[in-house]
């Protein structure tokens, strides 16, 4: 998440952040977009959390809020009389409570662990996976761009006992490539599998299967898909 030991620092995010998701008050929308057409660095800081927030929109369904939530929100955040009513709004800690409330709760906890780190590694691609069942479970899945290296963070319910998930890349014609094991609620980081990192394309399905422990004997899955996605650019 920001820097909360530099108070200037988690001010400017957040006026980044909600202009990249659109949120920013049309008055103080103003202001910065004439501070942002003089300040290179500001420019950057833009680029970057557009970068990061765009597949987070992308996901959530748009939905017209009830009236009163947004009062609802604040009150939340910060209630009358308690410390946290002088402190500054903060867009991260208003995506998470409001998404908190709605079917994609998932998607939004695990999107901001991913996306709103202090200095996140420049994003190749990404998908996010969720339950054709339709339950609120998903996993986010991220490319490092430079690295090649992969982020998993899974908001599911733990395996039944003596099982894994499974992470994989299904290429057309091909048999399923495993990306490794999947930890529900645990942010896994790992190099991308050279067999599997030509197929890990704009475009590809990703799956995740239920296995027993230790992953998938023979190294085909064997259990039922619980989770599907597909892979995109980013900026795509």
């Amino acid at each position: 998440m920001t820097d909360t030991s530099n108070p200037e620092r988690e001010e400017r995010d957040d006026r980044v952040a909600e202009y990249a998701l659109g949120t920013l008050p049309e008055a103080d929308r103003a202001a910065f977009e004439a501070e942002l057409a003089r300040d290179p660095e500001l420019q950057r800081a833009v680029a970057a959390w557009s970068v990061r927030l765009q597949p987070l929109a992308d996901s959530v369904p748009v939905v017209t809020p009830p009236p009163d939530l947004r009062a609802r929100v604040l009150s939340r955040i910060a209630p009358q009389g308690s410390d946290a009513a002088g402190k500054s709004f903060s867009v991260a800690r208003w995506l998470a409570w409001t998404f908190g409330l709605s079917a994609v709760a998932g998607a939004v906890a695990a999107a901001l662990t991913i996306f709103l780190t202090p200095q996140p590694p420049a994003l190749g691609g990404y998908a996010m996976l969720h339950d054709p069942g339709g339950s609120d479970s998903v996993v986010v899945f991220q490319v490092d761009r430079e690295r090649r290296d992969i982020v998993v963070l899974a908001s599911a319910p733990e395996p039944a006992a003596g099982h894994d998930y499974e992470l994989w890349v299904m290429p057309p014609g091909k048999n399923p490539i495993s990306l490794g094991l999947v930890k529900a609620g645990l942010r896994q980081e790992r190099p991308l599998p050279p067999a599997a990192a030509p197929f890990v394309k704009q475009g590809a399905n990703l799956g995740i299967s239920l296995e027993p422990a230790g992953g998938a004997p023979g190294g085909l899955p064997t259990g039922p898909v619980l989770f599907t996605g597909m892979y995109h650019l980013a900026g795509s």
